[in-house]
């Protein structure tokens, strides 16, 4: 989804990363310059040839694995670090901050509410926590404790 006819406004879960990421674009404006380009894309080669050609996906995916591994982390869909690793991420902190559905969707461009839900689905021990809470709160309105209801029908 759009925030206007031909652009999305960026939203910064911590503004500061949005100042940060502002200094890094004006410095690779700076390298771009040098640059031929016949195409509207902004990111391009600057390091091999061929020189200012578009920066496909694949290299993008590459260079990301590459900065993971030299950081110590494992590349996984499952672990979170892969690209798109980090819209799962972003959604699942917006759920922990509170953020309520229609923000969440707005601030992931979701056309449909819906669409969010993978994004911020439990983990499975967020979901084994919040049984344990529930057998808690259980335990603390009946008369006789849970777990000597569950010995008596055995």
């Amino acid at each position: 989804m759009h925030d206007g006819p031909y652009y999305k406004q960026a939203y910064w879960f911590v503004p500061e990363y949005g100042e940060w990421f502002l200094e890094l674009w004006h410095r690779y404006l700076k390298q771009l310059a040098h640059f031929d380009r016949d195409h509207p894309f902004a990111f391009v080669n600057l390091r091999r040839a061929p020189y200012g050609a578009i920066y496909t996906l694949t290299q993008y995916n590459k260079a990301h694995a590459a900065a993971c591994k030299r950081i110590g982390l494992e590349v996984g869909k499952a672990l979170g670090t892969t690209p798109h690793g980090h819209r799962h991420a972003y959604g699942q902190r917006l759920k922990h901050a509170g953020i309520d559905k229609p923000m969440i969707r707005r601030f992931m461009h979701h056309a449909s509410i819906e669409s969010q839900e993978i994004y911020t689905q439990a983990s499975f021990s967020e979901a084994r926590e919040a049984l344990q809470q529930a057998a808690h709160r259980l335990d603390g309105l009946l008369t006789t404790p849970l777990s000597d209801l569950v010995r008596s029908s055995d």
